[in-house]
Parts: structure tokens; C-alpha cells; sequence
């Protein structure tokens, strides 16, 4: 008996699973037919991954087509994942990379994401390189060297005729090859060019912002650029202001609010306003970490803290200071990852995530705890609002949005008990817990309403 009720339980999830994707599919086929971009990509992605209807990729790019008309970029990534994966479309990287690039212009995290995740590999041929992903060509064998094995920040520094430019994932050019050297930009969109044997730095539109008139650069750290003019280094802000004069023997940059710096031979410390905080006094420095740094006196090293007190004796090599410090560091990046979470939502999981006590459970919650707005009530407004959310690892809910409302508040009322729900059992692919997009329709019945 007990083995059939369970069967039963099972059957009354998976017809209730069903149901709700049936309705939620009809809902957006209803509005995507209406002209609605965004039920047009909504409906495609119930067509692409089979919620409510029957898979049909062919006819979920027809629709993903007619929402691009309309510029919604939503559609125009997962056209993206289409030409990626070869569904309704031949698999063609290209084009994927072409779709997340556009997408990933327009704010589209995921765009960018699945843009990221292209390692475009580079090979020569025939003394000329070019960038291949799999078996495809994405990138034409037409340039003369590479600046990296890999692209960063979606970049790359490519070599043609005797001249460095920047190209994307596309092939397309970013910074034309005309300069002697080039680096990928840094984070505050600048890259360093090279030209005439001068130093200077380019914005994205290849606009000089910071005049190529340097003998050397580091490039930027904490938004400060170490460069050297008459062999000597200070540190320039990204309007070419001085802001530390040109008067230290080796590049630097600040770390902690300090920086060690080279002067007459010997290493100090200064702060931002230049100001000497621990003396000249060291053959060897590098920058504080922890507030220790690590300093040379004669042959040895040993560490000091910001008020140039003894740390660590002046007993030690450096490889053997330098590699403690290495090993702490690598440490605690293997602890970072342990704790590093997956962001992925997956489709399609092994194991659906479960209201503590099943799907009769949830709605005995929803029933007891739904607040007839008073709106709603007077309007005589009746039916079901239908809500999606994401079912993360830990089981807590997130990301509560609403579908299909009928009015009177009861959308806003459905958002504020789905936020009280208590954690769910998260849902599970090959083993491992995952975030998965989770429908429900929420009941609003002016018969069964005694609150």
C-alpha cells in the first residue's frame, strides 16, 4: 500500500511539473504571437529546452529571429548558444562568439560569461598564425606573431606588417596594427603602446590619452602608472598628472599605502605624498604584504613591519622568505577555491529540487500563509499567478520573479510568501548539488478565502 501511494506521489509531481511548464509554454506562445519581444525569447526558450512543449530548436530560432528583430539581446545570446551547440542551426563558433560579443555589449552577464569560457586556441601555419576552437577556424591564419598564448580580456596583440594592433574573439580589430609594441588594455581601459621607441597609453577608440613621450612604463596598479623620463621613475594618475616625481632608480608601486623605492643606490619606503617612512638604509626591498615587508642588509634578508622594526633577523636567502611567503599565499588561494561556488543554473537536473515534505506540503504553505489583498478581494480578481525562482545549492530561495499575475496585488502578495518559504531540498546533477529555475503557479480563490 505504502509503495503505491508513493508511486502515486510521484505521478501527481511529475503531472504537476508538466502542467505548470504546459501553462507557463502557452502563456509566452500567447504573447510571443502577439508581437512581444520578450515572450518571443521566452517562448523560443521553452521550445529550445522542451518546458511545457515538444524540443523544436528549428522553431525556436524562428522565434529567437523575430525578438532580434526587435533588439532584444536576451534572444541574441541564446542565438548564441544555438549556433554554439548546433541546435536549430549548424554549429558554427564563429558566429556564437559573434552573438555573446553583441549580447555581452549590452550588459548580458551570461553573454559574457559564455564569451569567457571560449579558449580560443592559437596555431601557425605556414609562418603565419591564427586561433582555432576545436576542429573550426575562428580567426584566419593572417598575421605575423602573437602577443599571448590566450586572450585576455577578450583581446589579443597580433603582429602584421612589421606593425602591433589588438583584435577580438571575432577576428574583428580593436587597435589597428600600427604600433612598434602594444599590451592588452588594464582594467581602467587603457593599454600601453609603444612607438618611436617611446611609451604612452591608448584608450579603446585608439584615442592618445596619455602622451608617447615615456622611455619606459610598468603599467597601471591602484589606478597609478610607474613611468620614466631622463632614467629616472614616478608614478603618473590616467590624466598624465605627476603624482610621485621622477627622482627613484627602479619602478613601483604603492602596496598598504607604500611603496618601495630605489634612491642613490639604496631602498626605502614612501608614503603617497612622497614622504619618506622608513629610510634609505636597505640594499633590497619588496613591496608590505600583511604589514611585513621583506628588506636585504648586506648579503641576507629578513622582514620588517611599517615602523621598520625587526620582524624576521637578516639570516635567511631570499628564495628562503620568498617561498614561505609563496606557500602561505598559494595556501589560502586552494582555500578560496574550496569555497568557490558554481553560478551556473542548470536546465535539465538529475534530481528536481523539493519542498520540505513535497509538492502537497507547498501548496498546504502557500494556502496558509497567502494574504487576500484587499484589492484583489473587492475587484472580485480570482485565478493563479504564476512565479519563478532559483533553487540554490544551500537549498535558499532567490531571484523571485513574477511570471503571469492577474492584479489587485496578488503578483506582489505571491513574491512576499515565496520570500518566506522555508529552504528546499536542492536539486542535484551527477551527484552534486545545483542552482535550478524552479515555476510554480500560486492559487488565489475568493471561495476558499477566510483571511
Amino acid at each position: 500500500m505504502k509503495k503505491i501511494k508513493l508511486l502515486f506521489l510521484i505521478f501527481l509531481a511529475l503531472l504537476f511539473d508538466t502542467t505548470v511548464f504546459s501553462q507557463s509554454s502557452d502563456y509566452w506562445r500567447q504573447e510571443a504571437e502577439k508581437g512581444n519581444a520578450k515572450a518571443q525569447d521566452r517562448y523560443a526558450e521553452c521550445l529550445r529546452r522542451g518546458n511545457g512543449v515538444k524540443k523544436d530548436y528549428a522553431e525556436a530560432v524562428r522565434w529567437y529571429e523575430k525578438a532580434i528583430k526587435q533588439n532584444n539581446m536576451n534572444a541574441v545570446y541564446h542565438m548564441g548558444i544555438c549556433y554554439e551547440y548546433g541546435q536549430g542551426v549548424p554549429q558554427n563558433y564563429k558566429k556564437a562568439i559573434s552573438y555573446y560579443t553583441y549580447a555581452a555589449q549590452y550588459g548580458i552577464k551570461d553573454a559574457e560569461e559564455s564569451l569567457n569560457d571560449f579558449k580560443l586556441e592559437a596555431v601557425s601555419k605556414s609562418h603565419s598564425w591564427g586561433f582555432m576552437y576545436h576542429d573550426q577556424v575562428v580567426i584566419p591564419f593572417d598575421y605575423d606573431s602573437i602577443g599571448s598564448e590566450y586572450f585576455v580580456s577578450d583581446v589579443m596583440p597580433v603582429k602584421k606588417r612589421n606593425g602591433w594592433g589588438l583584435i577580438n574573439k571575432e577576428g574583428r580589430t580593436v587597435i589597428p596594427c600600427e604600433y612598434d609594441d602594444i599590451s592588452v588594455f588594464f582594467p581602467n581601459g587603457l593599454a600601453v603602446v609603444k612607438k618611436n621607441g617611446k611609451y604612452g597609453y591608448i584608450d579603446k577608440k585608439n584615442k592618445i590619452v596619455i602622451p608617447v613621450v615615456y622611455e619606459l612604463t610598468w603599467g597601471f596598479f591602484n589606478d597609478l602608472a610607474a613611468v620614466q623620463k631622463n632614467g629616472k621613475w614616478g608614478l603618473i594618475d590616467e590624466s598624465n598628472n605627476t603624482i610621485i616625481p621622477f627622482m627613484y632608480d627602479e619602478p613601483f608601486s604603492f602596496s598598504e599605502d607604500m611603496a618601495a623605492v630605489k634612491k642613490n643606490g639604496k631602498w626605502g619606503f614612501i608614503d603617497k605624498n612622497n614622504k619618506t617612512v622608513i629610510p634609505f638604509e636597505y640594499d633590497g626591498a619588496e613591496s608590505f604584504k600583511k604589514g611585513n615587508a621583506i628588506v636585504k642588509k648586506g648579503k641576507s634578508w629578513g622582514e620588517i613591519d611599517k615602523h621598520n622594526n625587526i620582524v624576521t633577523p637578516f639570516e635567511y636567502e631570499y628564495n628562503d622568505l620568498s617561498w614561505e611567503r609563496e606557500e602561505e599565499e598559494v595556501h589560502q588561494v586552494i582555500q578560496l577555491e574550496e569555497f568557490a561556488v558554481d553560478e551556473t543554473i542548470v536546465d535539465v537536473p538529475d534530481t528536481n529540487p523539493e519542498f520540505p515534505g513535497g509538492t502537497d506540503a507547498l501548496y498546504q504553505f502557500l494556502a496558509e500563509n497567502i494574504k487576500y489583498p484587499q484589492i484583489a478581494r473587492d475587484k472580485g480578481i480570482h485565478g493563479k499567478v504564476y512565479i519563478t525562482f532559483v533553487v540554490e545549492r544551500d537549498g535558499s530561495i532567490t531571484d523571485i520573479k513574477v511570471l503571469r499575475d492577474i492584479g489587485g496585488g496578488c503578483g506582489a502578495e505571491a513574491v512576499r510568501v515565496a520570500k518566506s518559504m522555508p529552504k528546499w531540498k536542492p536539486g542535484k546533477k551527477e551527484g552534486q548539488t545545483v542552482r535550478v529555475q524552479f515555476n510554480i503557479p500560486v492559487y488565489f480563490d475568493l471561495n476558499k478565502d477566510t483571511k
